[in-house]
């Protein structure tokens, strides 16, 4: 009865501390999730402010015809 008692209490503790750890992965998972979404956020109005820049830029790089490497290299 002696082991009996200390082996349950032994398998709840353990259970105790997984269930702990189910609720914090999916805390992380939450986490993670939410900063991903503010990234693209991010990332998304950056490109709607500097998206006509960027396609200018661009183009310039692609109309340079008379570019000639630099000797020696």
């Amino acid at each position: 009865m002696f082991i009996s008692a200390h082996l349950s209490a032994f398998v709840a503790v353990v259970m105790g501390k997984f269930e702990d750890r189910k609720d914090e992965r999916g805390i992380t998972a939450i986490e993670y999730a939410l900063m991903a979404a503010g990234i693209a956020i991010i990332i998304a109005v950056a490109i709607a402010i500097l998206g006509d820049k960027i396609v200018e830029l661009f183009e310039g790089v692609d109309t340079i015809d008379d570019y000639t490497p630099p000797a020696g290299g």
